[in-house]
């Protein structure tokens, strides 16, 4: 279990935790924090595909489909926000 960065911050100062593990513990927060964000767009994103009817077949390899783009769309999301 990853601690909190209250946590990180406090062992840091007592000497729990040495400067190379709090900024690994840190490092896994942000990578968290991104793959979070990156979910939460992708899933805004097949929301909005998934408004546009498309024949609504079912098939899988059109849904496959759509999950990927959704994650285009939410790395480009990430991209622009970036900058």
């Amino acid at each position: 279990m990853i601690p909190t960065i209250e946590t990180i911050v406090e062992g840091l100062i007592d000497g729990t935790y040495s400067k190379q593990q709090a900024i690994g513990w840190l490092y896994l927060h942000s990578e968290e924090a991104y793959r979070g964000l990156r979910d939460d767009f992708a899933a805004a994103a097949l929301q909005g595909l998934a408004s546009v009817p498309v024949g609504n077949t079912g098939d899988k390899e059109v849904i496959g489909f759509d999950s990927v783009r959704a994650y285009q769309y939410a790395d480009a999301m990430l991209a622009e926000r970036a900058k």
